[in-house]
């Protein structure tokens, strides 16, 4: 049994929360840092910091510019992340548990290490990042029009106010607020 810092989450949640965040599809490597690492860069036990260690160690190795001076291609991170938790066993990625299938494409847990898996499997529907997106625009739009009615909202509160306070300097005056000489009641 893995200790993490994820809480009850699951780790489907938790990659959800974090492609919100990033946004984009976390890496293993990501989600692995959430539950497992803690803020100040510590696992949350011995194997999850030697994980993390080699992870750096690797991502280190692969980004260091190449003898002729040029950049490396970009790497896959879940390569690099299977590679740096020991591979799977049993269906299963250290620091992913049971999920690491639910969260990837089947290839990433099929034990053929040799060929990189394919990319990251979404995670959420296309068709329900497409509903948020419209929910998100039309949360701006009603804050927006939240914001313009607080800002009339207080434009006439302070009108009223003034009205207020210059009838009652009338009436103190012993003016009629309706003008001069003129009776508030007929």
């Amino acid at each position: 049994m893995s200790r993490h810092i994820g809480g009850s989450k699951s780790f489907v949640e938790h990659a959800i929360d974090l492609s919100k965040s990033l946004q984009k599809p976390p890496t293993a490597f990501d989600i692995f840092c959430k539950t497992h690492i803690s803020k100040e860069g510590k696992g949350v036990d011995s194997r999850a910091q030697v994980v993390y260690d080699t992870m750096q160690k690797m991502v280190e190795t692969v980004s260091q510019p190449l003898s002729d001076g040029s950049q490396p291609s970009p790497h896959n991170m879940d390569v690099i992340f299977l590679e740096a938790s020991g591979e799977e066993k049993k269906r299963r990625v250290y620091g992913l548990g049971s999920q690491a299938s639910s969260l990837y494409q089947e290839s990433f847990c099929s034990g053929a290490t040799s060929a990189p898996p394919p990319p990251l499997a979404p995670t959420i529907p296309p068709k329900i990042i497409s509903e948020m997106d419209g929910m998100k625009k039309k949360m701006v739009e009603l804050e927006q029009q939240n914001h313009n009615l607080i800002q009339q909202n207080q434009t006439m509160f302070r009108q009223m106010r003034r009205e207020w306070r210059h009838m009652r300097m009338m009436m103190q005056s012993g003016l009629s607020p309706n003008g001069p000489g003129q009776s508030s009641q007929h």
